[in-house]
């Protein structure tokens, strides 16, 4: 997964496919009984499966967010 190497893997929604898709296989694996740490053998529905490209959204999330991080720091800082 993408997300396990970033800096914001703490702070992020998971807006981001790649979130998506595996918040739809840990779902998928308890509806079929796996327990959470299995979850990478649950099955999902082709139309999800066949995801690719899913930092799509990271690079400009990245952005966001270290520019949000960088005006609250300024604004603490200024009052």
């Amino acid at each position: 997964m993408a997300c396990s190497g970033c800096a914001w893997d703490q702070l992020c929604p998971g807006g981001c496919l790649t979130c998506m898709k595996y918040n739809a296989l840990l779902l998928q694996a308890r509806k079929t009984g796996l327990p959470d740490r299995r979850w990478r053998e649950a099955r999902l529905p082709a139309k999800l499966e066949s995801i690719s490209g899913e930092t799509y959204y990271c690079d400009g999330l990245r952005r966001f967010r270290e520019h949000a991080r960088q005006a609250v720091e300024r604004e603490l800082i200024h009052g």
